[in-house]
C-alpha cells in the first residue's frame, strides 16, 4: 500500500513540475528580449543575470516557496506599459524569498522628496501612480498644473504650475519638458531626481500612432505607414512638421532643441549631463528591477510601490516594426539611441551595486505582491478594454482597470486603479482645500 501511495505521490509531482514547466516556457516565449539591439545595448552584468535566469530551477522553486505563491507569480503579466511599451520585461523567474523575510535595507529614513520627470510613451503613468499614492497617503506637496495633466508644453517653470502656499513641495511627476533649473527653483535640495526611458522604436512606434503621424504625413491608408516614413523622415517634417516629436522625441522632452539632434558630439555632451543630474533612470524593459532600484533609493516599503499596470494598449493596436525598419529609425533616431544606451548602462550597474542575488529576490517579492493584489482589487484587464476612465484616443484600445465588487471601498485598491485625471484633479483639489483656497 505504502509503495502505490509513493507511486502516486511521484506521479503527481512530475506532472505537476511538467505543467509549471510548460508555464513558465509558455511566459518565457512572449517576455523574453529578443533581437540584436539587446545584446548591442545591454552591458555584460545585464546579459548574464538575463543568461542564469535561464538556468533556474523551477521545480526547485515550487517546493522550497514558503508563501505557496508560485503559480500565481509564473501566471501575473509583467509591468509594461504597453500603451507606451509593447515590450518584455528582462525579469527573471520568481525565486523563492526566504523564511528569514525581506532583505535588510540600506538606508535609515525614507525620503519624501522626488522629482520624476514623465516621459512619454515610457510606463511613467504606471510610475507615477505610485508616486501619487504614496503623496497623497503622507498629506505631501504636490506640483500641480492649473487644469489638466500637463504642467506645460514647453521647459518647465514656477509659472506653468499652481502655485500654493506651500512651506516646501515634495513631489513632481506630471508632464512638463524637462529643466533642471526650472524645476530645482521649486524642488528641495535633497530631492530624489528620477525620470524613466525606453527601447527608442519601440516608444516612436508608439509615438508615432498615438499622434496620429500616419495621418498627419497622409499615410493613413498604406499598409505600414511607419516603414514609409522611415525611407525619408525628413521629408515628412520638413513638409508636414512635428519636429518636436519626428526625430529622437526622448531627447525633446529632455530639452534638446530640433536642429541640436543630428550633432553627435552635442548630443553626447547633453547626455553626460543628464547622467550627472539624475539619480536613476528607470528601464521601461527592465521595469520591475527599476522600480526595486527606486524603492532602494528613496528607502520604502514594498507595499509604497507596488503597481497596476496604467494605460497598457492591447496587442492588437501595437504595430510590428520589421527588422530593416527599425535600422532606420535607429539611425533616425541616434540621439535616443544613444540616450538609451547610457542610462541602461547606469540602470545595470545599479543593480551590480545593489547585488544580483538581492535583485532577484526583491523581484520575486514585488511580482508576488502585484499579483496577489491584481487577484483581489481589478477584474481582468483583458476584459477591460476602454472602461474605468482611461483615456484611449481613437482607434487605441486601452486595457482599463475595473475594480471588483466593494474593492472601491479599499484604499490600496481604489488608488491603484484610479486614472491619472481623476486623480490629479483630487490631489489639486485637497491641496486647495490644505492651503486655504476656495474650489473653483
Amino acid at each position: 500500500m505504502d509503495s502505490v501511495v509513493y507511486s502516486v505521490a511521484v506521479c503527481f509531482l512530475a506532472l505537476s513540475s511538467l505543467g509549471v514547466i510548460w508555464l513558465w516556457g509558455w511566459q518565457t516565449a512572449w517576455t523574453e528580449p529578443v533581437g540584436p539591439q539587446y545584446s548591442r545595448k545591454t552591458p555584460p552584468i545585464g546579459m548574464r543575470y538575463l543568461e542564469e535566469r535561464r538556468s533556474f530551477n523551477t521545480i526547485q522553486y515550487l517546493f522550497n516557496d514558503p508563501h505557496n505563491s508560485t503559480l500565481a507569480n509564473l501566471s501575473v503579466h509583467h509591468p509594461n506599459d504597453n500603451s507606451e511599451a509593447n515590450l518584455p520585461s528582462a525579469v527573471g523567474p520568481p525565486v523563492a524569498v526566504r523564511p528569514e523575510g525581506p532583505p535588510a535595507k540600506s538606508c535609515r529614513a525614507p525620503r519624501h522628496n522626488i522629482v520624476f520627470f514623465k516621459m512619454h510613451k515610457c510606463s511613467s503613468s504606471t510610475m507615477q501612480n505610485v508616486l501619487m499614492r504614496y503623496g497623497d497617503a503622507r498629506n505631501l506637496t504636490f506640483v500641480l498644473p492649473p487644469r489638466g495633466n500637463y504642467l506645460g508644453y514647453r521647459k518647465f517653470t514656477r509659472r506653468a504650475m499652481f502655485d500654493f502656499a506651500a512651506k516646501e513641495y515634495n513631489i513632481l511627476c506630471h508632464h512638463t519638458q524637462f529643466s533642471y533649473q526650472g524645476m530645482s527653483s521649486v524642488m528641495p535640495k535633497d530631492s530624489a531626481w528620477t525620470s524613466i526611458i525606453r527601447d527608442p522604436i519601440g516608444m516612436f512606434e508608439s509615438n508615432f500612432y498615438y499622434r496620429k503621424f500616419d495621418n498627419a504625413f497622409g499615410l493613413a491608408k498604406e499598409r505600414d505607414p511607419l516603414a514609409i516614413f522611415s525611407r525619408d523622415p525628413g521629408k515628412y517634417l520638413t513638409k508636414f512638421g512635428h519636429k518636436e516629436y519626428g526625430k529622437s522625441p526622448m531627447l525633446n522632452d529632455l530639452g534638446l532643441p530640433f536642429e541640436q539632434r543630428s550633432d553627435v558630439d552635442r548630443m553626447r555632451k547633453f547626455i553626460s549631463t543628464l547622467g550627472s543630474q539624475f539619480d536613476l533612470v528607470l528601464i521601461t524593459e527592465f521595469f520591475e528591477e527599476s522600480v526595486i532600484l527606486l524603492k532602494e533609493l528613496m528607502c520604502w516599503e514594498l507595499d509604497d510601490v507596488v503597481y497596476f499596470v496604467v494605460n497598457a494598449r492591447t496587442k492588437a493596436t501595437v504595430h510590428t516594426v520589421l527588422p530593416e525598419v527599425r535600422a532606420r529609425l535607429e539611425d533616425w533616431n541616434r540621439g535616443d539611441v544613444m540616450l538609451y544606451e547610457f542610462f541602461n548602462r547606469t540602470l545595470w550597474e545599479k543593480v551590480e551595486a545593489f547585488g544580483v542575488d538581492r535583485m532577484r529576490v526583491e523581484v520575486a517579492r514585488l511580482r508576488a505582491r502585484n499579483g496577489e493584489l491584481q487577484a483581489r482589487c481589478i477584474v481582468d484587464p483583458e476584459r477591460s478594454v476602454n472602461k474605468g476612465g482611461v483615456y484611449h484616443p481613437s482607434g487605441i484600445e486601452v486595457k482599463g482597470l475595473v475594480l471588483k465588487p466593494g474593492m472601491d471601498r479599499d484604499p490600496l485598491c481604489r488608488g491603484m486603479a484610479t486614472p491619472e485625471l481623476q486623480f490629479t484633479s483630487y490631489l489639486l483639489e485637497k491641496q486647495k482645500r490644505m492651503y486655504g483656497f476656495s474650489k473653483r
